[in-house]
């Protein structure tokens, strides 16, 4: 329904564009002809001693008519082309059904991942026209693409994931937007899987088109894969097929996840392991923000809500207790290799913010400690 909807209000918007644009034109002929007509008139009659502005030298012409018809002309020609530009674009963009069929897997069974990587489009290309013999998991990292799968179409936008299954016919519908980033994995079907919904009571149901915009774990599983793909471990077909049967049940659980309020309490959630499981990065609001496709503002009044604090103190505050436990655990390590380890620009900066909360410099705290 989304697809259908954006479908719809693209060609709307382009309709009404259009429509004001000819009426502007249309009225500007309209206004210039009449200027151009009382002008002539005042020329010619008892004002004409006082030289009104010329706007076309040669008035007295009988080529002057054939000007204004030959304008007149030029924009009616420029009012069919874009009319029928729109027109054609609002019915190239109407798919034919809404993407609403299923993938059906097996879960928690031996996969094994035959390719994956990541694809860059400089320029708009469709996507290929086949029927493959593997599953294909298509993920969004930059643009959007139309995609159909036998009749149902698919409009794919950013931290979107495609899942089109073995033996159905899919092919683009349109270009890709210019840029286009995506990454992709292609994954050996089960027997079962093979048999389709005559196995379905076997099967997990999956939607053909997830939206992964509030859950980035599923992104990160995506480009663990991708990595693992490359590597040339003993152990890399075990770990793939882990990582496969740890992608679905995401992505199960994603698409069962209820759209409610909860959905900001789950962004804060992924905020804070995001910090926390990367300290040696210090997000801004608008890194965050944009990471999680909200407004700044409104993550920043969700985090001191939830927290007490503004999203700044909870990072520092979460950075500096990362540190107090480092230089207890890790006394070996010197101080500016902590403050990088931790995301501070160096080790003044590290150890005034340090002293600041705790009230002794981080040598001090870790001589205190370690002594006693």
């Amino acid at each position: 329904m989304t697809s259908l909807r954006t479908s719809s209000i693209s060609c709307f918007q382009n309709a009404s564009v259009t429509c004001t644009f000819l009426k502007e034109t249309g009225l500007l002929c309209l206004f210039f002809s009449i200027f151009v007509i009382l002008l002539r008139c005042v020329t010619f009659g008892t004002f004409s001693k006082c030289r009104l502005i010329y706007i076309y030298p040669n008035r007295h012409s009988k080529a002057f008519p054939l000007l204004l018809w030959k304008a007149a002309c030029i924009i009616w020609k420029s009012k069919v082309t874009l009319q029928s530009a729109v027109n054609s674009n609002c019915e190239g963009n109407e798919p034919l059904t809404e993407g609403n069929m299923s993938a059906y897997f097996q879960l928690m069974s031996p996969r094994r991942v035959s390719s994956a990587n990541y694809i860059t489009f400089i320029n708009p290309t469709p996507h290929p026209d086949r029927v493959m013999d593997e599953h294909d998991f298509l993920y969004m990292l930059d643009g959007s693409w139309r995609i159909m799968e036998e009749n149902s179409c698919y409009e794919m936008h950013s931290d979107d994931l495609l899942i089109l299954p073995a033996g159905r016919h899919h092919y683009g519908k349109g270009l890709c937007t210019p840029n286009n980033k995506h990454m992709y994995i292609h994954v050996k079907p089960l027997e079962t899987e093979r048999m389709g919904t005559a196995f379905s009571s076997r099967l997990a149901e999956f939607h053909s088109l997830i939206h992964c915009q509030d859950n980035p774990r599923i992104k990160e599983i995506f480009q663990e894969i991708i990595s693992l793909r490359w590597n040339g471990s003993s152990l890399r077909e075990d770990k793939l097929s882990l990582l496969i049967n740890l992608l679905l049940c995401e992505l199960k659980e994603q698409q069962e996840k209820p759209v409610s309020a909860s959905s900001s309490h789950n962004i804060l959630a992924e905020a804070s392991r995001l910090i926390q499981t990367t300290p040696q990065t210090f997000f801004t609001g608008k890194d965050l923000a944009d990471r999680f496709f909200v407004c700044e503002r409104t993550l920043s009044n969700q985090f001191k809500k939830a927290y007490g604090k503004t999203l700044y103190v909870y990072q520092m505050d979460v950075k500096l207790e990362m540190v107090r436990q480092f230089l207890l655990s890790q006394p070996e390590v010197k101080l500016h290799e902590t403050a990088l380890n931790f995301g501070f620009c160096d080790e003044f900066h590290m150890s005034r913010t340090f002293k600041r909360k705790y009230g002794v410099s981080p040598s001090q705290y870790r001589q205190e400690n370690l002594g006693s």
